[in-house]
């Protein structure tokens, strides 16, 4: 992901292109790009302020655990610096799955029910299946599909441990497509660009891990609009929202019932790497605003599919 974006603002005339990279993963791939080695986390830390002071644009790819890109996106504020992605309230608000589904309901846009979970012997809220996940966490970790009482005492238990004691959350399981759909959002111009739906491939060991995709996904038109209709009325609603913004859903098996918003990731998503592939176009121009984007993205007649 971080090769891909940095690859397609290269390409852009007259824009030079900086990173932080890993002293452990040997040269930067790409000569084109100039790669800031560094050797620890506390070093990356200190280079990352001093890269973003000195250019004009900045994009944060981070997680949102931990506060991590919320943090990255205070010292850029602090800087005056130029930020291509969503203000400090949207990714606070995003961050949190219990806070952005009260954030949804209250506005009447269909997002899975969430609930705290307040011990791990405690009864579940809602009926068996449920999936049980960190309340601020990013690329479906420690994710999981509980069946019964014991399993999830015991996965409580043991995420307690691996996730340096991270607030869980607890939600129905929902039977159907899991897809997502990102979004370029220009807040200076008011445009929304709502890129093509994909699927999203997720394991069934009980884990719910994030494999990677396909886009477009094999879903018929009429969800089609509705999850497209629900993530622009989300877009507007959500006003701190900029730049890329990729959004999970859940097309329920039961017709009847609308596409369910899961997640809204407030960043750059592993998405990226197909969207490059379906368009001629430069996403990235079009993200730093130098592109003649008055005219809609076209998309190739093709299927993309990429891992994580």
């Amino acid at each position: 992901m971080l090769l891909a974006i940095a690859k397609d603002f290269a390409r852009i005339d007259d824009c030079h292109v900086v990173t932080c990279w890993d002293s452990r993963l040997g040269r930067f791939p790409d000569s084109r790009i100039e790669a800031a080695h560094v050797n620890s986390p506390d070093d990356e830390a200190r280079c990352f302020p001093e890269l973003a002071a000195s250019s004009d644009a900045v994009l944060i790819i981070a997680p949102e655990f931990d506060g991590i890109l919320l943090d990255r996106r205070r010292q850029l504020d602090e800087l005056g610096c130029r930020t291509l992605g969503p203000d400090c309230d949207a990714i606070e608000l995003c961050g949190d799955k219990l806070v952005v589904a009260l954030f949804l309901t209250e506005r009447g846009i269909p997002t899975v029910p969430t609930r705290e979970i307040h011990s791990v012997n405690g009864q579940p809220d809602f009926e068996f299946p449920i999936v049980i996940k960190p309340r601020c966490g990013a690329g479906s970790l420690d994710t999981y599909l509980i069946d019964g009482e014991d399993q999830l005492r015991r996965v409580c238990h043991v995420s307690s441990q691996n996730t340096n004691g991270r607030e869980m959350v607890q939600q129905p399981f929902i039977e159907g497509t899991t897809i997502s759909i990102s979004v370029l959002i220009d807040r200076k111009h008011h445009r929304i660009d709502l890129l093509p739906i994909g699927e999203q491939h997720i394991t069934d060991d009980g884990q719910l891990e994030y494999c990677g995709g396909r886009i477009p996904a094999r879903i018929d038109s009429k969800p089609v609009q509705r999850v497209r209709d629900t993530v622009r009325q989300a877009c507007e609603r959500l006003i701190g929202l900029d730049g890329y913004v990729g959004f999970d859903l859940i097309v329920p098996d039961a017709g009847a019932l609308e596409p369910v918003i899961i997640d809204i990731n407030p960043r750059l998503t592993t998405s990226y790497l197909g969207y490059r592939q379906l368009t001629n176009e430069n996403l990235a121009a079009r993200m730093l605003g130098i592109a003649g984007n008055s005219e809609p993205i076209r998309w190739n007649d093709r299927v993309v599919e990429f891992r994580a």
